[in-house]
């Protein structure tokens, strides 16, 4: 590994994943005030992160860096612990002015940790924190952080009320129950979503803290980011304790400041919280160049520049209100929080990661670098350097302008085409959650769910029109890309009359996947993550309340027909046994004298196969088994014990056969138009087609059995236009299992002529009967047969 794949593999994996997913695995070589230059590249990319917040005089600023290498240059020692620090008491004295205490240490989250720790000191209780609080993840600031993503397992036991931000009868209600030390806030919330706190609520916050701490952690909006030195100052506020960092190491060293109001310091805190990287001279020369820099030109600067962004976003917004839903913040610290996408198909897919796919198009499309926070990411953070010249920001704003035209046009294409070519997916965790492409009426019907796969990537189009700007194989390259966010999708919900009055409620749960795509996966040996995602779809039909789910389609051979199902309480079958029931039946009707037939059974050691060739033993003329020439393959055939049968391996043997019953899972057709004898009729049961007749119209092609419904009803489910009235076998015998209570696996692992039998049984007690022949597999037309 390089330099670049061991840090996506050994530090960062995650971040590596989402970053190739956006095409952001980018190494940036040279940076200079708003502007990164990628490597090999030299065209300048806008960067609006601005370091989350430490860039305010932006990339490499020439005092900066100045202030550093002169300090080193000089020899003057960095790391001398135990001895005064000239330059660190200096800037001490700059920051307190004359009211506050001051210890420094590495990171934001540290001197959160300090601002505990002297809290603690003071007065034991509850800490009240807000929701929608970030304050960093080291193991104390994090018990203030308010995502439980992040704190999920990590609990300490340190007592924190929640309140929520700018609730001010809650806040009151919070300081009557409980006697807190401290009350921790950001008087704007950075990761949360850049939500600022009201007057008012602030206001009685300081009122409140009488007794208990008021601690205003300021490592985002302090030091000129909001457009005055504090933000606190824009609320009249005096806290007792003020939390510095980011900006105060001018984007070059690492360091951050705790300010405690003189009349509530604890010197003993600075004996027992020490660090070893605390208080060197040579951050302490670059902090103190930056608060030379940060005069109050600069701070009005901040403030006007950041007025004249909120307008023109704010006039965005206006124009564009089902697009962006608000745009927030003080000076250059500013949020535009995106609506979540509800038309379409792959928008509302998307979901929350919405925020990052449109920062990958600002990336690849306008060259501006933008991300979404933390714990809002519909939320863009702003973050631009002072120094950003303002024809770059009206480009920004022309460039939000396009991404509110493409997400109000639904141009999912124009928005995402940047995905291709595909990344290699590498993760094998599965996304959690799923979606509901349609709201539906509720029900008391038992219910049942399908699950089931796109047979190639044009199916998309019926869901996705605008795709139509992407070739075939673009097609399938762009869902590769993105086949490790995807999550279940309820399709459609349709209630289904069977006999005497009897209703079940249908669910068509996609996955959307191909099945060339599965097949690869499956022939690839890479079944984990794909097994995850048909047993998150089985998990999400029972969190809906279906009794049994059927496994349609290439999700049945994932799972190797059921055995590998999690057990569980819901009930599964694969369709199989109705699948050959119906099979079986159009093959009787459509070739009544079997008995003079030779039959060719090609796939007969898979599970199907195996089925029709024992239900057709004793039927037909004469029986051919074809499969794979493995010993495994052949093992399997042997073991079906029909002696007259011959074993075979080559395609072409089936122009012997009158009648060719093909049930493989290939990607491609194996069963060729030059295999077929004159005159050949050949049922179809393979997903996708296993047999290729084009040019052949003596040969009968049908796709297996279709059932009609008694009610005739019309599932209904996008690019899947079965015809009024019917359904495939997989999908009508979890239909029969839900109306029979049947919530167990019968119906899973090996078929057999019993199974056939009861499931025709079922059928005909509940009305179902053979419709038409399924002459398409997969999303597409069914045409009439005889």
């Amino acid at each position: 590994m390089n330099g670049s794949e061991a840090y996506g593999a050994l530090v960062r994996p995650k971040l590596a994943q989402l970053l190739e997913l956006l095409h952001l695995d980018i190494v940036f070589e040279k940076a200079s005030g708003c502007h990164l230059w990628p490597s090999g590249s030299d065209v300048p990319i806008l960067d609006l992160v601005g370091g989350y917040g430490t860039l305010l005089f932006g990339h490499n600023h020439p005092q900066l860096v100045s202030a550093a290498i002169d300090y080193l240059s000089a020899s003057r020692p960095v790391h001398v612990q135990g001895s005064l620090k000239p330059l660190t008491g200096e800037l001490a004295a700059r920051l307190g002015r004359g009211q506050y205490h001051v210890l420094f240490a590495s990171s934001g989250a540290e001197a959160v940790e300090a601002a505990l720790k002297h809290v603690l000191l003071e007065r034991r209780g509850p800490i009240i924190a807000l929701e929608g609080a970030f304050h960093g993840k080291t193991l104390g600031a994090l018990q203030l952080t308010a995502n439980p993503a992040y704190r999920d397992g990590f609990e300490t036991g340190l007592p924190v009320v929640r309140v929520p931000a700018n609730d001010t009868a809650a806040l009151r209600d919070a300081f009557a129950r409980h006697r807190p030390a401290a009350l921790f806030l950001e008087l704007i919330q950075g990761e949360g979503g850049v939500i600022p706190l009201s007057p008012e609520f602030v206001a009685r916050a300081r009122e409140l803290c009488t007794d208990a701490a008021l601690v205003v952690d300021e490592c985002q909006t302090g030091l000129g980011r909001t457009g005055t030195f504090l933000a606190c100052e824009q609320y009249g506020l005096s806290p007792d304790l003020v939390i510095l960092s980011k900006a105060l190491g001018g984007g070059i060293a690492k360091l951050a400041a705790l300010l405690i109001r003189s009349e509530r310091w604890r010197p003993e805190l600075s004996m027992i919280h020490t660090s070893t990287y605390a208080d060197d001279d040579l951050s302490s020369a670059v902090a103190l160049r930056v608060l030379d820099l940060l005069t109050d030109d600069v701070l009005a600067d901040c403030a006007a520049t950041g007025r004249w962004l909120r307008e023109r976003l704010g006039e965005l917004a206006a124009q564009y209100p089902e697009v962006v839903r608000s745009v927030r913040g003080a000076g250059l610290m500013l949020g535009i929080e995106l609506a979540k996408p509800s038309c379409g198909f792959l928008l509302p897919l998307l979901g929350e990661q919405l925020g990052f796919v449109v920062a990958g198009y600002l990336y690849h499309r306008h060259r501006i670098r933008i991300a979404p926070t933390l714990s809002s990411p519909l939320t863009l953070r702003l973050q631009p350097p002072v120094v950003t010249p303002r024809h770059e920001l009206k480009r920004f704003i022309e460039a939000m302008r396009d991404v509110c035209q493409t997400l109000a046009a639904g141009d999912v294409t124009r928005l995402t085409r940047y995905f291709l070519p595909a990344s290699m997916p590498r993760s094998e965790a599965v996304r959690d959650g799923w979606m509901s492409y349609r709201q539906e009426r509720p029900t008391t019907c038992p219910r049942v769910g399908w699950l089931f796969h796109l047979n190639d990537a044009d199916d998309l189009l019926s869901v996705e029109p605008g795709l139509a700007a992407l070739s075939a194989a673009e097609r399938a390259e762009y869902l590769r890309h993105l086949e490790r966010q995807i999550v279940p999708i309820v399709i459609s919900s349709t209630d289904v009359s069977l006999r005497k009055g009897r209703r079940v409620r249908f669910d068509a749960i996609l996955l959307p996947l191909t099945a060339r795509r599965i097949r690869e996966l499956l022939d690839a040996g890479e079944t984990r993550w794909l097994r995850g995602l048909v047993q998150h779809g089985i998990d999400v039909a029972h969190e809906r309340g279906c009794r049994l789910v059927s496994l349609g389609q290439y999700t049945s051979i994932a799972m190797r027909n059921g055995a590998t199902v999690r057990p569980g309480p819901i009930g599964v079958t694969t369709g199989n046994a109705y699948a050959v029931a119906l099979a079986v039946e159009a093959i009787e009707r459509a070739v009544p004298d079997l008995r003079q037939c030779t039959v060719a059974v090609v796939g007969a050691a898979g599970n199907i196969g195996a089925a029709v060739a024992k239900f057709l033993d004793g039927c037909c003329g004469g029986m051919t088994l074809i499969g794979r020439d493995t010993p495994g393959s052949l093992a399997r055939m042997r073991r079906l014990q029909i002696p007259a049968a011959r074993i075979s391996t080559r395609a072409a043997d089936c122009r012997s056969a009158q009648v060719v019953v093909v049930s493989v899972s290939s990607a491609v057709p194996i069963i060729r138009a030059e295999h077929l004898a004159p005159g050949a009729f050949v049922c179809d049961l393979s997903v996708p087609a296993g047999v290729d007749a084009a040019g052949r119209p003596d040969v009968d092609v049908i796709r297996g059995g279709v059932a009609r419904l008694p009610g005739d009803e019309d599932l209904d489910i996008p690019g899947f236009p079965l015809g009024k009235g019917l359904a495939f076998a997989c999908m009508a015998e979890g239909m029969l299992l839900a109306l029979e209570d049947a919530a167990d696996r019968t119906f899973t692992g090996n078929i057999t002529p019993y199974h056939v039998r009861r499931i025709a049984d079922l059928a005909s007690r509940h009305g179902l009967e053979l419709g038409e022949y399924k002459t398409h597999n997969g999303l597409g037309v069914i045409h009439a047969s005889a």
